[in-house]
């Protein structure tokens, strides 16, 4: 259970393949202390790549860590990164 006064909202900017793409946002989702609550379309990039933003919440350090865990494995080419929050 998280404590309301330390949970926050923050953006998280996905750029990946359509299909990493959806795996990305599923891992952001199912990392401890993160919690998925909107995600905008995703907007065709060229290339067979898409730009995704996603609303998650959760303490800062939860979901940085969940963040730069995925980042760890993404190949090159694809990002995710942490925009505000």
């Amino acid at each position: 259970m998280w404590d309301a006064a330390t949970v926050s909202s923050h953006r998280v900017s996905i750029h990946a393949p359509t299909a990493l793409a959806l795996q990305t946002v599923t891992a952001l989702a199912d990392a401890e202390g993160v919690d998925l609550t909107a995600s905008e379309p995703p907007a065709s990039s060229g290339d067979h790549m898409v730009d995704l933003d996603v609303i998650v919440e959760g303490e800062r350090s939860a979901v940085a860590s969940a963040v730069d865990g995925i980042r760890a494995g993404l190949p090159s080419g694809a990002s995710i990164s942490l925009t505000a929050g």
